[in-house]
């Protein structure tokens, strides 16, 4: 029988996981730099918006970021217990 290869472990404390391949690595450094992208860009001179509006858009950028990296974890990490 052929073993499942998790992208992420579970922490041996509490909940969560951490990168334990390359492919799991890589979701993490894709959204670090999708959170970062989203600050640069909303944080250019260029945007006429008002700074709420940045703000808010940042924000949500930033959650749907973090519920897509949540659902990868889920889908490829550890069971947690």
């Amino acid at each position: 029988m052929e073993s499942k290869k998790y992208w992420f472990k579970k922490r041996r404390w509490g909940y969560g996981w951490t990168p334990s391949t390359w492919q799991g690595w890589l979701a993490m450094a894709v959204s670090v730099g999708l959170i970062v992208l989203a600050a640069s860009l909303l944080a250019s001179k260029e945007h006429a918006m008002g700074n709420w509006h940045n703000l808010a858009a940042f924000f949500i950028i930033a959650a749907l970021d973090l519920c897509a990296l949540v659902l990868i974890c889920v889908q490829k990490g550890e069971p947690q217990r």
